[in-house]
């Protein structure tokens, strides 16, 4: 299952107390060899409390990535030094070299889970920019006469003070909102979209709703808005005039 940012960090923060738990245990078994302590005696060994901490690390990782991930199998058999024979320590020498390797394999995990963590950020941040952004849109220009579509597209050239030019200035000037088309009929509304090409999918995308003399327009729609909407997809250029 993907996970999101919060979750990464929550795994991350996870592994790095017990990176630095582990740290503390190496460090204590180390001193320990060095000053050639006899830990005859002891209730709770040195050994014990690494093996509890390999336990509580691996559960941690088969709860948030499963017990076949590889992380989970990378933990448990890790990369020895050369010269060890074997990733089940018995003696304290043992348990240096393979908590060593186990902090090691640990420290990279950590690393690159900050690295997905950014990877996901980025993601996400990429798909709510391409989710807001315009699929399709019109843009009209009066002194040039011309309604483009998606800027490339001439879908039509109204005459100056035609019922399609009243329209088109109205509609422009009053976006996401009903506004009166004066002068201009119902009957004129459907004739004036329909001789500019705004027909079927594109009149429900630009112009949802018209009649008696009132329109709302609709400048452009975006790549969640045409999705939510459940609009068919079209290509610009079926438009283009011949």
């Amino acid at each position: 299952m993907q996970k999101n940012p919060e979750e990464i960090q929550n795994i991350i923060d996870q592994l790095s107390k017990l990176l630095a738990t582990g740290g503390a245990n190496l460090s204590e078994v180390t001193q320990l060899i060095a000053q050639g302590i006899d830990l005859t005696g002891r209730n709770v060994l040195p050994t014990d409390t690494i093996d509890q901490w390999n336990s509580t690390v691996r559960e941690l990782l088969s709860k948030a990535f499963g017990e076949s991930h590889h992380y989970v199998h990378r933990f448990s058999h890790p990369q020895l030094s050369k010269g060890s024979l074997t990733d089940v320590p018995k003696t304290l020498e043992e348990y240096v070299v393979t908590l060593e390797a186990r902090l090691f394999t640990l420290e990279d995990f950590i690393n690159k889970l900050e690295d997905k963590k950014i990877q996901t950020m980025r993601k996400a941040v990429t798909e709510r920019e391409y989710n807001a952004s315009p699929k399709y849109w019109l843009r009209y220009n009066p002194m040039g006469g011309k309604l483009l579509l998606n800027d490339k597209i001439v879908l039509a050239k109204p005459q100056l003070d035609s019922p399609a030019d009243k329209l088109l200035q109205v509609a422009f000037e009053n976006p996401n909102t009903v506004s009166t088309v004066k002068g201009v009929t119902s009957r004129q509304i459907s004739s004036a979209l329909r001789d500019m090409g705004i027909t079927g999918v594109l009149k429900d995308i630009f112009f949802p709703r018209t009649g008696s003399g009132k329109i709302m327009f609709r400048p452009s729609i975006s790549n969640i808005e045409f999705n939510e909407e459940n609009h068919k997809s079209f290509n610009i250029t079926d438009y283009e005039k011949q």
